[in-house]
C-alpha cells in the first residue's frame, strides 16, 4: 500500500484515486451531512529498533502522512528523523500509543504544519529537505519532525518559504514608494496602485495587498483621522490586506515622538 505524499499529489493506501494537494492540506476537523469527518494523529509502537515509532495523521479513513520515527516526540530543543513510508506489511506487528484529533493542518512550502487537540505537546511540524547525491545525479528526501521549542532554537539558513521555490512571485509596487523593499526572487513591476503600497499578483489580478507605514507616518495620519479610516477602509475592500508599521511599539508611548498627538489616542490605535 503507498502512503499519501502530502507535498504532491498521489493516490491513497485504500485507493487509487487522486487527491489534491490544496484540499488534503488546508483543512480543518469539521462536519458534514451525515457524519463528522475527523483527522486524527495516531502512533504507534513498532518493532525496529532503529525507528520504534509509526506515526501518521489519518483524514477519513485515509493515511495523509505516514513516518517511521526515532521518537514519539521531540525533546526541548531537538528534532527527530524521520522516514517516509511507502509502504505498510499488512503482518506487521504494531501497537497503538495515542491518538488525537487533529484541529488543523497545512502546508507551508516545505513544512506540513499540524495542531493537535489538546493543552500540550499541541503543535509540531515535519520538514521535508531534499539533498543532492554526492556520488551520482539527483536528490533524495529527509524529513525532520520537530515542535515550536526545536523551531525556535533551529537557526535555518534559508528564507521562509510560502509557496514551492519553482514558483516565482509577482509583485507590484507603487511608484510612489520611495526606498522601496527588495525582492531578490521575484518578479517587480513599479506602477501606480489605487490601494496600498505594494501587492502580490496571480494571473494580472491583485491576491493580496500591503500598506507601508512609518511611526512618523503613521501619527500624521492619526492626526487626519478620517483620512486614515478611508485608507483602512479601502485595503479592506481587498480579498487579503495588512498594514506593516515599521516601529516599535513603545514608540507610540513616547512622549517626545507623540508631540502633539497625544498617548491616550495613539495607545489605543
Amino acid at each position: 500500500m503507498t502512503t499519501v505524499e502530502v507535498w504532491r499529489q498521489v493516490g491513497t493506501p485504500e485507493s487509487s484515486a487522486q487527491l489534491d494537494t490544496g484540499t488534503l492540506l488546508s483543512n480543518f476537523a469539521r462536519s458534514r451531512a451525515g457524519g463528522a469527518i475527523l483527522t486524527t494523529w495516531i502512533v504507534e509502537r513498532a518493532v525496529n529498533p532503529r525507528f520504534p515509532y509509526r506515526i501518521s495523521i489519518v483524514r477519513d479513513g485515509k493515511t495523509l502522512l505516514a513516518v517511521r520515527a526515532q521518537s514519539s516526540w521531540p525533546g526541548p530543543g531537538q528534532q527527530i528523523f524521520c522516514l517516509r513510508e511507502n509502504t505498510l506489511d499488512p503482518d506487521e506487528q504494531l501497537d497503538t500509543i495515542e491518538s488525537v484529533t487533529v484541529l488543523h493542518y497545512t502546508q507551508l512550502g516545505r513544512k506540513l504544519a499540524v495542531v493537535l487537540d489538546r493543552a500540550v505537546r499541541k503543535r509540531c511540524e515535519f520538514l521535508r529537505v531534499e539533498k543532492p547525491f554526492r556520488d551520482r545525479e539527483g536528490s533524495y528526501e529527509q524529513i525532520f519532525f520537530r515542535t515550536e521549542s526545536g523551531i525556535h532554537s533551529h537557526r535555518s539558513r534559508s528564507r521562509l518559504e510560502l509557496r514551492p521555490s519553482t514558483a516565482r512571485m509577482t509583485i507590484a509596487v507603487d511608484s510612489g514608494e520611495r526606498y522601496a523593499w527588495r525582492f531578490p526572487a521575484a518578479v517587480v513591476i513599479r506602477r501606480r496602485l489605487p490601494v496600498g503600497d505594494y501587492a502580490l499578483m496571480e494571473g494580472g489580478r491583485t491576491v493580496a495587498v500591503v500598506e507601508r507605514k512609518s511611526c512618523d507616518g503613521l501619527l500624521t495620519d492619526m492626526g487626519s483621522i478620517q483620512s486614515l479610516h478611508h485608507q483602512l477602509a479601502d485595503l479592506a475592500r481587498s480579498q487579503r490586506a495588512a498594514v506593516v508599521v515599521e516601529a516599535q511599539y513603545g514608540d507610540f508611548l513616547d512622549d517626545r515622538r507623540l508631540a502633539g498627538n497625544g498617548r491616550p489616542r495613539t495607545s489605543r490605535v
